[in-house]
């Protein structure tokens, strides 16, 4: 399995896609909440931003699997 960037054309594997989506969600969480760590969320918060941050990449950022 790997990801294809349709706009892009950069293709990632599986764990590097998973990867790339993490640091994403983390990113993302930090630069929007000042008062608020990503470290200090519960793994259940933490799953459940990956998943929002997922669904976006591949409805809103052109990822598609092959």
């Amino acid at each position: 399995m790997v990801f294809i960037n349709l706009e892009s054309g950069d293709v990632l594997s599986h764990a590097e896609f998973v990867a790339f989506v993490w640091d994403e969600a983390e990113r993302q969480f930090n630069e929007c909440h000042d008062d608020e760590n990503w470290c200090d969320l519960s793994r259940d918060e933490q799953i459940e931003i990956y998943c929002e941050q997922y669904d976006h990449q591949l409805i809103d950022n052109g990822w598609t699997v092959d």
